[in-house]
């Protein structure tokens, strides 16, 4: 019997909506608001190549992406580049929002990347998301913790509309060795959270039909689409490890968002207290070996007894690396995965599908959105790849010792 290779790339998503996707960058300084924007589209027989983004947009985001692991070589920069330059995402580029005739109300998800990541590194999560009938805004963030960014500003040649800009690229900060990471991670998370509260204020205002200048391209008119369009009472927030930290810090900061899901979360950013002030639900989805006892035990303080367990629930994909809720699982074969540490033993497609099933599923139940409750089913570690709570042993008296 014949087997068939699987295709490598972004994979569309699964929901009934074909999805379209645009930039949008406003102010002329990083206290701005940088993100791409998927929401569902109006469908169309084909989908020219011409119309499907490239998931690099620029050459500086792969630069950024060596310079984060470490490449230094102008020639490995290149190759870097060739492996991952030429895939293209499955949305079209500006392509016109979904008739109210079909889906008058449109909820919302806003989405945080991690360390070392941008706006289009979680493409598969944020399609996924929007083929269901969401807009999802993937945060760009300026904090210096994506691989790279940048802002615009006029040149002095500008006429007074600002026309004639330039751009200022903004490099990814590493820690100082020996030095405690947390002052710099904390004044980061709190960044990042306020530019995903940025982002919701920049969406309250497409709904109003307020003006908003797109400064990566004025003549764009795509954004009055969204007025009245958007379900701004059915919010969630979400992010990948340092992203995940950042829709916690999110539900801190702003009522708005109605809950969040925290994709293999890094606590080291948060402060230990701030547990109690969070009053939303969570789900916390763990990959199989990135996570450790400290980082567990933290997490838990976000489950205590006395909360709904419904509400606040975590759950581990087994087979499963750090890397696997991000795109690099599917773009990287298996050797060159197996190099960068981006696949674990579970097939990237059927960990990436889980993923999105377990997070689409807590999403909806707790914004009141209709969705397939089979799915629910994985939040109750009912799947062969899934269990619920962690894989990691825990010392019964490690939180007392530890102080966490």
């Amino acid at each position: 019997m014949a087997t068939t290779k699987k295709h490598r790339g972004i994979p569309a998503g699964s929901g009934q909506y074909t999805v379209g996707c645009l930039d949008v960058m406003t102010g002329f300084s990083t206290e701005g608001s940088f993100l791409r924007l998927y929401y569902p589209s109006e469908s169309a027989e084909t989908m020219e190549t011409q119309n499907k983004p490239l998931w690099l947009p620029r050459r500086e985001y792969s630069d950024g992406y060596a310079n984060f692991i470490k490449i230094t070589s102008g020639i490995m920069k290149s190759v870097f580049h060739w492996m991952l330059g030429s895939y293209r995402v499955p949305a079209y580029w500006k392509g016109s929002l979904l008739s109210s005739q079909h889906k008058p109300s449109l909820p919302v998800v806003v989405f945080s990347h991690g360390l070392g990541a941008n706006r289009t590194s979680y493409t598969s999560v944020c399609l996924e998301i929007a083929s269901q009938g969401f807009v999802v805004a993937a945060v760009e963030h300026r904090d210096q913790s994506a691989s790279a960014t940048y802002y615009v500003h006029p040149s002095e040649e500008s006429d007074v509309n600002g026309h004639d800009i330039v751009e200022k690229w903004i490099p990814y900060e590493r820690p100082v060795p020996g030095e405690d990471e947390f002052p710099l991670r904390n004044k980061q998370v709190h960044r990042r959270a306020e530019e995903c509260q940025k982002a919701l204020d920049l969406l309250e205002k497409l709904n109003k039909g307020e003006s908003v200048t797109n400064v990566v391209d004025r003549k764009c008119n795509h954004l009055q689409q969204f007025k009245g369009r958007l379900d701004l009472d059915k919010v969630a927030v979400a992010g990948h490890s340092f992203g995940a930290a950042t829709s916690l810090q999110a539900l801190e900061k702003d009522n708005r968002f109605k809950c969040a899901v925290a994709l293999d979360i890094w606590m080291v950013p948060l402060e230990k207290t701030m547990a109690p002030s969070v009053k939303q639900p969570i789900l916390f989805i763990n990959t199989e070996t990135f996570q450790w006892p400290a980082n567990i035990v933290r997490m838990q303080r976000y489950i205590p007894d006395n909360v709904d367990q419904n509400e606040r629930k975590m759950i581990t994909l087994l087979g499963t690396v750090h890397q696997s809720q991000t795109d690099f699982a599917l773009l990287l074969n298996s050797v060159l995965g197996k190099l960068f540490k981006s696949r674990g033993p579970l097939d990237p497609q059927v960990a990436m599908a889980i993923n999105n099933k377990a997070s689409l599923s807590f999403i909806c139940k707790f914004l009141g959105v209709d969705y397939d409750s089979k799915h629910d089913d994985i939040l109750d570690g009912k799947h062969d790849h899934v269990i619920q709570g962690t894989n990691i042993k825990l010392d019964p008296n490690y939180k007392k010792k530890s102080g966490l």
